[in-house]
């Protein structure tokens, strides 16, 4: 008896399309966006509205009498609000064309740049959690594939830049040695969202491996 579809995220045409193409030859390739290219421009599009608004209500103020002594600040906050806009914009540009992880997904499993394939039955329904962050010490909520024991044994053998690959967290120290890797994580592609994404790799995942765990036969 075949799993029921896990109800984690959504699918949209791309990610639809994707699942349609992977039914039709059996695989699909794909690439994963920068991701810290990525947030850098998520985050100056979402900060360029505030000193946009600040700026062009301090210049009708100044307009107005009201900001004598201050009405530089209306020019300076609307200086300031577009360059984010731009900064963002162009960032955005970069993302699109910028080279990330290159993804392989057939029956087999999940290859990524090179490392895997990760077999289907190696791996969990996507879920979100508090994962170690890839880039400093602290912790993050995360988008990811948990990998079962016997997947998680099968990573630690891996070499450190190979598990680096399934998750840039995993940092090996003299001090800690290797460290285990519990979970791959889903980036947002050039198509579309992690979240699409990650729907499009559990309707996989769920054709090839049954409720206990293994291969489906």
């Amino acid at each position: 008896m075949q799993p029921q579809p896990s109800d984690h995220g959504t699918p949209n045409r791309a990610a639809d399309a994707m699942l349609r193409q992977f039914e039709a030859q059996g695989y699909i390739t794909t690439e994963a966006k920068r991701p810290l290219v990525h947030l850098a421009s998520t985050l100056m599009l979402a900060m360029c509205p505030l000193p946009l608004l600040l700026g062009a209500v301090v210049s009708i103020a100044a307009l107005a009498g009201r900001f004598d002594e201050a009405q530089w600040l209306g020019p300076v906050f609307l200086v300031l609000g577009a360059a984010a806009l731009l900064g963002g914009l162009h960032l955005r540009r970069v993302t699109r064309r910028a080279r990330g992880a290159h993804w392989l997904v057939d029956t087999r499993g999940i290859t990524i740049d090179g490392v895997g394939p990760v077999p289907w039955c190696d791996l969990e329904p996507p879920t979100q959690r508090m994962e170690s962050a890839p880039y400093d010490d602290g912790h993050q909520l995360a988008l990811v594939l948990p990998l079962t024991a016997v997947g998680a044994q099968r990573a630690l053998a891996l070499p450190p830049a190979a598990r680096r690959v399934l998750n840039a967290a995993v940092r090996d120290t003299l001090l800690t040695g290797p460290q285990p890797v519990t979970s791959i994580r889903v980036p947002a592609m050039k198509e579309m969202p992690a979240e699409h994404f990650a729907w499009f790799l559990d309707q996989i995942r769920l054709r090839y491996v049954t409720t206990a765990g293994t291969v489906a036969r």
